[in-house]
């Protein structure tokens, strides 16, 4: 991509400027592909996750954000290449899991829940329900990956997907925000 057109493609203000950002750098001959995570000490939680966790989360940051599509299964099956769907549920789950029950992104983590018991949920309607971590884990994984999503923080505050040169070549990020549906 000619660099000369960074200023343009950063100009773009439109509701939906993340896609059209991306559609004008790939209409420019750009290409783009996932290079690193910004943050050390969350690339280093991501990595005891699986190693390769720092990647099939940029692919599925760009997939979402090219679809417009917040369904985080659907996401990441469809912007990684896995072996097969069970693969990317694991991978998935191992994910969710860690986010729910210990890893925090700025805060190195030892790779251990620190939540045991499970979860507590309460319903629209009042009930409250108890997600047992201990006698029904692949319950818990199930729902949480059935509940959660992914969101999008503010684009113009955290400067998401804002070219900039560096080194010869043109970076931009993507933030990622996990949230509960409900």
């Amino acid at each position: 991509m000619d660099k000369s057109k960074i200023n343009d493609i950063n100009n773009i203000n439109t509701s939906s400027k993340l896609l059209d950002r991306i559609n004008k750098i790939k209409s420019l001959g750009g290409t783009i592909e996932y290079h690193s995570v910004p943050s050390e000490t969350f690339e280093y939680n991501l990595k005891m996750v699986d190693t390769n966790m720092p990647e099939y989360i940029g692919n599925a940051l760009l997939y979402s954000y090219q679809k417009n599509n917040k369904d985080l299964k659907d996401i990441f099956i469809n912007s990684n290449q896995f072996s097969d769907n069970n693969m990317a549920m694991k991978k998935l789950g191992d994910l969710i899991n860690a986010i729910s029950f210990g890893f925090i992104p700025g805060t190195k983590w030892n790779g251990k829940n620190s939540v045991t018991g499970g979860l507590v949920v309460v319903r629209e309607n009042g009930d409250v329900c108890i997600l047992d971590l201990v006698y029904f884990e692949n319950e818990v994984e199930k729902y949480l990956i059935n509940q959660s999503k992914l969101d999008s923080p503010s684009s113009t505050r955290y400067h998401m997907l804002e070219l900039f040169e560096e080194s010869g070549s043109v970076y931009f990020t993507l933030n990622l925000q996990i949230r509960y549906k409900r």
